[in-house]
């Protein structure tokens, strides 16, 4: 879920190493995709755990301007998972 302020979830993601969590300009569901947008990607910063996590959106993001986020694994170019937002 996401807010002006926050991302959250309500449930938990596989742990590994170095995710990170991007707003993103549009859905996708495959690791190319999500190279194609990176750049246009806003990274929210994941320094907490993986279950039921709040992150606050940076102050300078309008986080109705992205219809996804995106979880990325830095360590390894591997996209994870991603999830449209709905308005």
């Amino acid at each position: 879920m996401v807010n002006d302020k926050a991302v959250w979830l309500d449930e938990s993601v596989s742990p590994r190493p170095d995710y990170q969590l991007y707003l993103a300009p549009a859905f996708v569901r495959l690791r190319p995709d999500f190279i194609d947008i990176k750049a246009q990607s806003v990274e929210v910063q994941f320094n907490q755990g993986l279950c039921n996590f709040r992150l606050a959106v940076p102050a300078h993001v309008n986080a109705a301007d992205f219809l996804a986020v995106v979880i990325w694994c830095e360590a390894f170019s591997q996209f994870i998972t991603a999830a449209a937002l709905s308005s």
